[in-house]
């Protein structure tokens, strides 16, 4: 499967920072989210330093109705998203955030880890499946799964997502980062509630072009 298209059990120790946190802000102040939704993109374009604060590595974007397979990779907003070309992708933010967190459809597993402006590794956090393609995931998965990496102290200087090693295997959609509090945001919010419920936590995608 490509991108482009072509003619009840315990939360893991992963996991663990991640909810803490989440859950312990719900009660803070005010919430002050910035949502990439990465429609200013062309199809095909690489993505740099394109937003302010922002720096992104192995990062293209695809529209769909042109590159993007969006039947198996649906965007969450818009028509545009961004995957990982050639390798994980990493972000760094110039200012330290609270939280960032995005959707996602891939075809591999996803693994995200963030770090402070040292380079420590900060939490880690991974996807729910193996793959949650529109079409053909795991059972039980939909689209556009939101996950969220959250830090009390505002220490977040860099995240990595890391799929296939080789890239092209995940879509990331409504980046969404937080840099004046921990609050998340409220899809944040109903997703740790939602897996707190149940007891449990935790490709191809490119359209054919015509020759």
């Amino acid at each position: 499967m490509s991108i482009k298209a072509r003619s009840a059990t315990s939360l893991p120790k992963k996991w663990a920072c991640a909810v803490a946190l989440a859950l312990s802000a719900v009660g803070g102040a005010s919430a002050s989210p910035v949502v990439y939704d990465f429609e200013s993109l062309l199809d095909g374009q690489q993505v740099t330093n394109q937003f302010a604060g922002l720096n992104f590595t192995q990062t293209t974007a695809l529209q769909a109705g042109i590159s993007l397979n969006e039947t198996e990779f649906p965007p969450r907003s818009g028509v545009a998203v961004v995957f990982d070309d050639g390798g994980a992708i990493t972000i760094d933010f110039l200012s330290p955030l609270f939280s960032v967190g995005a959707y996602f459809n891939y075809s591999d597993g996803l693994s995200l880890a963030v770090y402070d402006s040292s380079d420590n590794l900060l939490f880690t956090a991974s996807s729910l499946f193996g793959s949650n393609l529109g079409l053909s995931g795991d059972a039980g998965s939909s689209p556009n799964e939101f996950i969220v990496l959250a830090d009390a102290s505002g220490r977040i200087a860099r995240l990595t997502i890391t799929g296939n090693a080789l890239g092209g295997s995940f879509t990331m959609d409504d980046l969404t980062t937080d840099t004046g509090t921990a609050v998340p945001e409220p899809p944040t919010v109903a997703l740790v509630l939602g897996l707190l419920s149940l007891g449990a936590l935790p490709g191809g995608w490119m359209r054919r072009r015509s020759s």
